[in-house]
């Protein structure tokens, strides 16, 4: 679990610290956070959503390729990011719910009206 964590952190620096959008080598990455992430415990689980969330973030006017291939590769994983969406872990629902919400997707609100 620890060398999980601490890989899935490097990972995020590797990707998406720099600020100016994630780099072409996220669409190599992406699909194995995507594996991961049903065999990953709650932490893991945060720290691979939070990845997810920041390789489709991206709200420039001049969106990359790279951008648009990452997003078209989380838009596939619509369902399982449904599931996500309903976790009674809140800040897991809460980052799948962000996901969804970039990727254009408005899930059903937990909190009363």
């Amino acid at each position: 679990m620890t060398a999980a964590l601490a890989a899935s952190r490097d990972l995020w620096c590797d990707l998406v610290s720099g600020g100016i959008g994630p780099p072409s080598v996220a669409i190599h990455a992406l699909p194995f956070v995507l594996d991961v992430l049903p065999q990953a415990g709650e932490q893991l689980t945060i720290e691979l959503l939070e990845l997810i969330w920041r390789c489709v973030h991206f709200d420039r006017p001049d969106e990359t390729a790279t951008f648009q291939e990452l997003r078209r590769m989380v838009i596939a994983q619509r369902p399982r990011l449904f599931g996500y969406a309903t976790d009674p872990n809140q800040e897991i629902a809460e980052l799948a719910k962000d996901i969804l919400a970039d990727i254009g997707q408005k899930t059903v609100s937990s909190k009363p009206a």
